[in-house]
Order: C-alpha cells, then structure tokens, then sequence
C-alpha cells in the first residue's frame, strides 16, 4: 500500500539517508503500524517528535498500536529547541 509522508524542517534538504525531505509517497506493508513506519524512515530519537496521522496527533505510546492505512499522510516533526 502507498502512503504519503512529510517530513518539516528534518535536516536541512535531506534526511539521514539522504532522501529528500518534504513530501514523498512510499510504499509499506499492508498492517504495518506506525512504529514500524517511522524506524524505515531511520527517524532517530522518534519519542521526542511530533508524529500527525491525518492530521491527528498521534501518542509516542501508541505509535506501536496505531496501524496505519493505503492513503495515509504522515507528518513529522522533529523537536524545535529555541527561544
């Protein structure tokens, strides 16, 4: 299943693996859950972003439980420090 995903302010113009960031659709496994998407995206230290499904914030703690569908859209956002 295909799902898209947005990645805001990770990096610079490229993530860890040098994928670009921004929006991108990728294909996932039927059932996968969100945990399991966000550890293929090599999203580092994922406890301290912000993870939307839909639009909806999504718990840390329930990242393992909340499967995820065809046509999702999943936005990341890492941890803004600043002041």
């Amino acid at each position: 299943m295909r799902i898209k995903v947005k990645m805001v302010a990770m990096n610079g113009p490229s993530d860890r693996n040098g994928n670009a960031t921004g929006d991108r659709r990728i294909g996932v496994d039927s059932g996968s859950a969100l945990s399991a998407v966000l550890q293929a995206l090599n999203v580092v230290s994922a406890e301290s972003f912000m993870v939307l499904v839909n639009g909806d914030a999504v718990p840390s703690g329930q990242w393992p439980a909340h499967g995820i569908n065809d046509g999702d859209e999943i936005t990341i956002f890492p941890p803004i420090k600043g002041g």
